[in-house]
């Protein structure tokens, strides 16, 4: 059973809230994505979390750059072969 410690309804910010959303609007992933408080966004890869649901928003942020090391490679091998079709 999965259990949850934020406040209900916040959580589901990550999906509705458009302030959170355009946080990625934009966002640089290098060298990593990292998670700070309101307000306190100063570089372009930061994303700002939710008050109330910083759980849900490093979540968010740590499946983001799983992906983006996961992903790293075999984009970067394909634009190799596409490059050298040319």
């Amino acid at each position: 059973m999965l259990e949850s410690k934020e406040t209900p309804g916040l959580g589901d910010k990550i999906a509705k809230d458009p302030a959170f959303r355009n946080n990625f609007k934009e966002l640089e992933t290098q060298p990593g994505i990292i998670v700070v408080k309101m307000g306190e966004k100063a570089k372009p890869n930061q994303v700002e979390a939710i008050t109330g649901a910083t759980i849900s928003s490093k979540a968010v942020v740590k499946l983001l750059n799983k992906g983006i090391k996961q992903w790293e490679q075999p984009i970067a091998a394909y634009l190799a072969t596409q490059h050298e079709n040319k």
